[in-house]
């Protein structure tokens, strides 16, 4: 150590003071220095001595350690920190409450002030540090600013002029220098995201038409240097599993800030998908609802088969068919006409509306039915045409039950000679196979539980003879004893009928019949009793339709009433 001013002075009424006398040297050693005072009387020398415990004296020099450029948000390396020494090097001791205030500059970007100085209680403008043991350091200390911008730190010493909770009144020390420095802010660490594409335009199957466009941000707002994100599916419509749902890279590393997906797909049934993206560092997860719709269309299916009722009648539960994607979800782009048709079981027909044009790739009929036998077993394909291609489907073992009676069907007088496929029937006689009436529903079974009566009628200049009306047993009515009478070489029209139901009719011819009766054909206009009469009589023997029957070895006898003699 050394000693400061005057170090020799004299006596003054036996007292001698050090008015500018100071200490140089290493502050707070143990036990301090000793100071000694030496003075010569009457010439002997006299010496006092003491201990001196020495401090840090007033700031003399400022030492300023500054920081690099830094990450956005990141602690910057080293911490900046002032240390205020005295003349011999020590920590300079200052008043109570000094502190430094690091202070930004910020910067005007596109109207927006930027630049903010980040501690872990949050960021400000400015940031105050104690000045301890002639140190304030800005441990913890960052900058949130844009990337590759130079944003000016000061660091400036102030003197707390004791107002409790305020800064407002403190004042700048001005003997000690300001300090500043210019730090260049690069990219920090992610610490939030945005979704800046949604997810959509989704078809099951294919790639999404968006595909989604993320960008992880650093404290200040820059596109973080690092970084990835996972796209997964967290909520799927009733009974579709997650699982094996989503296809492509769904995580993807972070390039200049942004993590661009190019082949994500979902697959599975339409609805709503929940697409949840997860960044790294603990970032928040954001989610997107994704509405997938069908794929391109693969083939048909029966969303409702069809349950039979009575023969001729619609269904009493119709069809509803679609056409279908590779997921069996109906395709909502296809409006095609859906066609139904019989493939298999005899006898059969198709009643009501047989096409139908698709509502959203969904055709639903209305009064589709079949007319066909009750034994049958029916087969329906379905079938549409899209862009080009045909797709079918079927629904099999579709069998009617009988049902109300519709019509009557004839069966026999259908045998003996034809003439050009119309039956000749003899005049007057009955019908070598009978006629036999079945009353019938739609689709011609026979309806067991009729007994209605069965007519029959035949058409002008003939006649019936026998049992004309026959009541049905069983839904069968048999004409067993009905002939025609009319003129040999005439076609006539008989027809049967149920009252209320169409008839039925078939064509005879009539041939003529056997004898049946004798008619005149030249009759005796008068004669002169005991004469022969001037014009011949003429007999004919005919049937019962008066057709002459040629007949060679038959005997006429003429007889006379009234007491008359031949």
């Amino acid at each position: 150590a050394t000693l400061l001013g005057e170090s020799e002075v004299t006596l003054v009424g036996g007292v001698a003071t050090f008015a500018t006398l100071g200490i140089s040297g290493v502050a707070n050693t143990s036990p301090g220095y000793t100071l000694t005072y030496t003075a010569t009387l009457n010439g002997e020398t006299r010496t006092v001595t003491g201990t001196v415990p020495l401090v840090g004296g007033s700031a003399s020099t400022l030492t300023f350690t500054s920081a690099v450029g830094t990450a956005a948000g990141a602690e910057l390396t080293p911490p900046p920190s002032l240390a205020f020494t005295d003349i011999a090097g020590n920590a300079a001791t200052l008043a109570a409450g000094t502190y430094v205030r690091a202070a930004i500059q910020q910067i005007t970007i596109d109207g927006s002030a930027t630049g903010l100085l980040k501690t872990s209680s949050g960021s400000a403008t400015s940031v105050d540090r104690a000045v301890t043991a002639g140190v304030a350091t800005f441990d913890g200390l960052g900058i949130i600013g844009t990337v590759d911008q130079a944003y000016v730190v000061t660091y400036t010493t102030y003197s707390n002029n004791g107002t409790s909770g305020t800064t407002s009144d403190d004042t700048v020390i001005d003997t000690l220098p300001v300090r500043s420095q210019s730090i260049t802010v690069t990219a920090g660490a992610p610490t939030t995201m945005n979704i800046l594409t949604d997810p959509g335009n989704a078809r099951s199957g294919a790639t999404l038409g968006s595909q989604p466009v993320v960008e992880l941000l650093d404290a200040g707002g820059n596109r973080a240097a690092s970084g990835n994100v996972t796209v997964t599916v967290t909520s799927t419509p009733a009974g579709q599993s997650a699982t094996g749902v989503l296809s492509g890279t769904a995580t993807l590393n972070m390039s200049s800030g942004l993590a661009t997906f190019s082949n994500l797909s979902l697959t599975g049934k339409t609805g709503d998908y929940v697409l949840t993206f997860t960044p790294s560092n603990s970032i928040a997860t954001q989610t997107k609802t994704v509405a997938l719709r069908a794929g391109d269309p693969t083939g048909m299916t029966m969303r409702t088969t069809a349950i039979a009722g009575s023969t001729g009648a619609a269904f009493t539960r119709q069809p509803v068919v679609a056409v279908v994607d590779a997921q069996s979800n109906a395709v909502e782009s296809v409006s095609s006409t859906i066609t139904a048709t019989i493939t298999a079981g005899a006898n059969g027909s198709l009643v009501g509306v047989s096409s139908e044009p698709a509502a959203a790739g969904v055709a639903t009929f209305s009064d589709l039915g079949i007319a066909g036998r009750t034994a049958e077993n029916y087969t329906i394909q379905f079938s549409a045409s899209v862009d080009g291609t045909t797709f079918t489907t079927t629904q099999t073992a579709i069998q009617v039950a009988s049902g109300p009676a519709a019509a009557v069907q004839l069966t026999g007088a259908t045998t003996g000679t034809l003439d050009g496929g119309t039956v000749v029937a003899q005049s007057g006689a009955t019908f070598g196979s009978a006629p036999v009436v079945t009353v019938v529903d739609a689709g011609g079974n026979t309806v067991t539980a009729s007994s209605a009566t069965v007519t029959a009628t035949v058409s002008a200049g003939a006649s019936l003879s026998g049992t004309t009306s026959v009541d049905a047993s069983s839904g069968v009515a048999t004409f067993a004893h009905l002939a025609i009478n009319g003129t040999s070489g005439s076609t006539y029209t008989l027809s049967f009928e149920v009252d209320g139901l169409p008839a039925t009719s078939k064509s005879i011819k009539i041939a003529t019949g056997a004898a049946t009766k004798l008619m005149n054909m030249q009759f005796v206009a008068g004669a002169s009793s005991g004469s022969v009469v001037t014009t011949a009589p003429k007999v004919r023997l005919v049937d019962s339709g008066n057709n002459a029957v040629a007949s060679e070895n038959v005997s006429v006898a003429a007889t006379i009433s009234g007491g008359g003699a031949l």
